[in-house]
C-alpha cells in the first residue's frame, strides 16, 4: 500500500491525537492480504503494535519470538545503552522500560505498507508521546519542565521481521536525523492522557 502523497513532518492536533490511527490502517491492508504466510505475519504486526501502543508488557512480549531477536537504528545519533537489543532476554528489559518510563503512546501516519514473506516495512511519520523527565537524557536537548510531556515528530521507517514460526524477531528502524528541539511539541494539560497525570 503506499499514498499519492506522503504525509508531512508536523505535529498532529493532540484532539487528533489517536494510538489506534496506524492499528486501524493495518487491519485494512490485512483485510486486502490472501497469502497465510503474509497474514500471519500482518496479524503479529498488529498485536505487537497493539500491545506496545497499550502498555500491555505481558502480551506484547509474549507476541516476541524466544529464538532470537535483532533491533538496530540509524540516523537518529548514537543508540542509548540497551536500546539495541539482540535477544529476547534483552528485548524483555528494554521494553519493560520503555512500559514503565510511559513512553509507548504513539499515533503513526504511515504512507507506505510493504508485506513481504519475512519482513513488514512501514514508512511515515512518527508521533510519540514523550515523557518531559525523558528528553534530555534521551535526545540531549533542554525543554520547558512546566509541561509534562512533548509530541516528538519524526519521519521514520521501520522494518520488521519474522522467524519460521510468523512472530516478530527483530526491528530495524530508520530515522531522517537525529531528534531536534524543533521535533518537539509541547502538549498542555488539558489534552495529556492520564497515565501524564499525578495520582491524587
Amino acid at each position: 500500500m503506499h499514498l499519492k502523497t506522503v504525509y508531512k513532518e508536523k505535529p498532529v492536533p493532540m484532539q487528533d491525537f489517536d494510538g489506534q490511527h496506524h492499528i486501524k490502517l493495518l487491519n485494512e491492508v490485512l483485510g486486502t492480504l490472501t497469502d497465510p504466510r503474509r497474514r500471519q505475519i500482518m496479524q503479529n504486526t498488529i498485536e505487537h503494535l497493539t500491545t506496545l501502543g497499550s502498555g500491555h508488557y505481558a502480551e506484547l512480549m509474549a507476541a516476541c519470538s524466544r529464538e532470537r531477536q535483532s533491533y538496530y537504528s540509524w540516523g537518529r545519533g548514537d543508540p542509548l545503552p540497551g536500546t539495541n537489543p539482540q535477544s529476547y532476554e534483552e528485548l524483555e528489559a528494554y521494553y519493560k522500560y520503555v512500559v514503565d518510563s510511559r513512553a509507548w503512546m504513539v499515533h503513526a501516519e504511515l504512507d507506505k505498507i510493504i508485506v513481504g514473506d519475512d519482513e513488514i516495512v512501514l514508512d511515515g511519520v512518527l508521533h510519540q508521546l514523550c515523557p518531559t523527565e525523558l528528553i534530555e537524557p534521551m535526545f540531549g536537548i533542554q525543554v520547558d519542565t512546566a509541561y509534562r510531556a512533548y509530541q516528538m515528530t519524526k519521519r521514520m521507517c521501520m522494518i520488521f521481521m519474522f522467524d519460521e514460526d510468523g512472530i516478530g524477531c527483530g526491528a530495524h528502524a530508520y530515522y531522517n536525523g537525529p531528534t531536534s528541539a524543533k521535533d518537539l511539541t509541547p502538549v498542555a494539560d488539558q489534552y495529556l492522557p492520564d497515565i501524564f497525570r499525578p495520582v491524587a
